[in-house]
């Protein structure tokens, strides 16, 4: 591994220079994919370099601040992949000014913190040991916006039938559904043994299940991420996340949900914690601006120091 600055400051030597050359593996980018891998290949015994261009960690589960957040907006990644950045005028720069001298009092996830209980996430912290690097809250209550209004989700039989938002019909078609996929956890395919081919939105409506309680099933309890009328998700994807979230119910509270405490980067940096005990090492502000091949393999790589904010 060989560096060379791109940065408008001459920097020190010490700097420029790694204390290794010569790695088992080098990952660029410190997601949550790539620290994941990271971890479990230093914990293997092999040597680690891990890299990131950016002066922080996390990539699209990092929490920045707004000076990180603008340095994001500038990146020619972000202004081609993201369609709703808006460029900022001159009848805003002023207000900008003064929200950047308070930029540190800012804390943006770029992706949620919000967990399944019982989700993969969570078992793979536990079984990593990476769970003890974090701090995480549990979610009181879930919420659904319908119909101008925030309704809250519940999450028992006691707390369905005490709803006086719901019917009486529509209580009572909630918890048969809800039982249907409580009785075939093991084998969620039993559920929609007759409908396998047809969307989840179309699974509910053979179940008669109403509009509104349709949007609570799929973005409060199936927790769909995109509109369901134009993309729906399919009965086997919205099943297994309704049987998630039952098994996630009363883990931790009465919620489904657990949630990090200081951020969602809290995430990926525990898996870095993990890949430095076993010797990774870390290197922000450097990407990799060339790699060698020798035979289909990789032999060697020159990494470029990205210019810090200040030197602009």
């Amino acid at each position: 591994v060989s560096t060379q600055s791109t940065g408008r400051r001459n920097h020190n030597r010490m700097e420029e220079e790694l204390p290794e050359t010569e790695f088992d593996a080098i990952i660029l980018g410190t997601g949550m994919v790539e620290t994941i891998l990271a971890g479990a290949i230093a914990r293997s015994g092999k040597s680690v370099l891990h890299l990131d261009h950016r002066r922080y960690y996390g990539g699209c589960h990092a929490t920045v601040d707004l000076s990180q957040l603008a340095e994001m907006a500038c990146e020619d990644d972000a202004r081609s992949s993201l369609s709703n950045w808006t460029v900022v005028t001159d009848d805003d720069k002023e207000a900008v000014d003064a929200l950047m001298t308070k930029s540190s009092r800012f804390q943006l996830d770029l992706a949620s913190g919000v967990l399944f209980s019982r989700g993969p996430m969570v078992d793979a912290l536990v079984q990593s040991g990476t769970s003890k690097y974090s701090e995480f809250v549990k979610v009181d209550s879930t919420m659904v916006h319908v119909k101008g209004q925030l309704r809250q989700v519940p999450c028992s039989k006691n707390e369905v039938f005490a709803d006086k938002s719901l019917s009486l019909l529509d209580k009572r078609t909630l918890m048969r559904f809800l039982q249907l996929c409580y009785q075939h956890m093991d084998a969620p395919a039993e559920v929609y043994k007759d409908h396998p081919e047809c969307s989840f939105v179309e699974f509910l409506d053979t179940h008669k299940i109403s509009p509104e309680l349709k949007d609570v099933i799929c973005y409060a309890i199936a927790c769909a991420n995109c509109n369901q009328t134009e993309s729906p998700m399919s009965v086997q994807q919205g099943v297994a996340s309704v049987t998630n979230y039952l098994k996630s119910v009363g883990r931790f509270g009465s919620t489904a949900f657990l949630s990090t405490k200081y951020g969602v980067s809290e995430l990926p940096q525990g898996f870095t914690r993990l890949a430095a005990i076993f010797g990774g090492m870390y290197v922000l502000g450097r990407g990799i601006q060339h790699v060698t091949e020798e035979n289909g393999r990789c032999t060697g790589c020159l990494l470029y120091t990205s210019p810090s904010p200040r030197d602009s």
